[in-house]
């Protein structure tokens, strides 16, 4: 069994890393001799994972995708997209393997024929935010031509929408209706696939692979080490960096400041600080701005004040939020590890995944839009959390009890189409 899984993008990203785990771990319980190959966008951050083959993605074809340079790939897609079609049609029609130019294109176009079984991978979040986004065509076509060389092509539970503009959304439409199985993670996706999108291939709602990621206990360090110490982790992102037209990164950088130093003074409270996503581009790196919002807390409580941005993966990121009180999660990973092992979370939410995301809990009234969240607001959430913090954790237990049986469907669903 030779199976391919496309549309990966940085093990840096420790979101990314989890799904990656709980995929591999979840293949070979059911092909164990399977020959394993991950197209991605940064190749060098998956070699950690020595029992698979990397090696680069199609849109490697294009641009620099591993830095997000798409400057010139609007003159190379004609000529890529005619010699992908020239591919296709000769093995199809002919059984032809025609492999050129340097190496990477070569390996790639190997793992495209040799594959059994292509897979997108799970956590891939399907959305464009703009009528012309690059990165989501060519997550697109990466999949298009897996369907147009004959290929078995299922989409692992991921994100769906929402896709601004006409030509993207039927070309989702066109892919999306040719794929064997879709599988989403929230509910929000599985209705945006069905009603905007009018998918008739088979959608089914499935968590997200994160949830498999097992929880090592890895303890790190504390300062105060009394049992009653009231601790708050956060994670954060410079949403700005990534995203131009957002203008309320100084208000949502300020917000978290505030509330944390005003926790520290009300409670007494341990405040740790996380950085989750490493690169690969600056933009992604979330150490520039965890660093920033701990050193001004630092300059007023620094002996309730931590940083910890030194993970190597999502196993000991996964067991750090264990030992919080209450996770102030911008990334939606965060959030899902720490409800993962039963740690109360409030969500400030970028995209609609991570409201699809916490609704599985019942915990809607814990999430607030980064557009929208107000200091006011954040507050009486973080108040709520704590006063409520015991029922929370047993709600959240009872939760995962409900969604662990449901966590390995997946492969259920993949082997019913081999």
């Amino acid at each position: 069994m030779n199976i391919l899984i496309l549309n990966v993008h940085s093990a840096l990203n420790l979101g990314d890393d989890g799904i990656m785990w709980g995929t591999l771990a979840g293949l070979k319980r059911i092909y164990p001799d399977a020959h394993i190959t991950i197209a991605a966008n940064d190749p060098e951050s998956w070699q950690k994972y020595k029992q698979i083959k990397v090696i680069h993605s199609l849109c490697h074809w294009v641009a620099d995708c591993q830095t997000g340079n798409w400057h010139n790939s609007l003159i190379k897609t004609p000529v890529v997209l005619a010699i992908l079609f020239i591919y296709a049609f000769a093995f199809r029609v002919f059984g032809l393997r025609l492999r050129l130019g340097v190496h990477e294109k070569q390996h790639l176009m190997t793992a495209y024929y040799d594959a059994d079984l292509v897979l997108s991978c799970g956590g891939g979040n399907f959305y464009a935010n703009h009528p012309l986004s690059p990165s989501f065509f060519w997550n697109l076509i990466a999949i298009a031509l897996s369907i147009a060389l004959g290929k078995t092509t299922i989409l692992l539970p991921q994100s769906v929408g929402p896709i601004n503009g006409t030509l993207l959304k039927k070309l989702s439409r066109f892919v999306f209706n040719r794929i064997s199985l879709i599988m989403v993670r929230e509910p929000i996706s599985l209705e945006f696939a069905k009603h905007a999108l009018k998918v008739t291939s088979p959608v089914k709602l499935l968590p997200d692979i994160a949830f498999t990621l097992p929880d090592n206990q890895i303890t790190i360090p504390v300062h105060n080490t009394k049992r009653d110490v009231f601790r708050i982790g956060v994670t954060v992102m410079d949403r700005k960096a990534q995203l131009s037209n957002f203008e309320s990164q100084t208000n949502y950088e300020d917000m978290i400041v505030e509330l944390l130093i005003e926790s520290i003074n009300m409670w007494s409270a341990e405040v740790i600080i996380f950085a989750q996503v490493f690169g690969p581009t600056p933009d992604q790196d979330d150490k520039h701005i965890a660093g920033r919002i701990y050193q001004r807390i630092y300059q007023v409580a620094k002996n309730q004040v931590r940083l910890i941005d030194s993970f190597t993966n999502a196993l000991e990121v996964k067991s750090a939020y264990r030992q919080v009180d209450c996770l102030i999660a911008t990334r939606m990973h965060a959030a899902i590890f720490a409800l993962g092992v039963g740690t109360p979370t409030i969500v400030i939410g970028y995209q609609p995944k991570s409201l699809g995301m916490i609704s599985y809990y019942g915990l809607e009234e814990y999430y607030c839009d980064i557009e929208t969240v107000t200091y006011e607001l954040l507050k009486a959430k973080l108040i709520k959390a704590k006063e409520n913090i015991d029922f929370l954790k047993t709600q959240i237990i009872l939760n995962n009890q409900q969604i662990h049986p449901y966590l390995w469907d997946w492969l259920s669903y993949l082997t019913m189409q081999i």
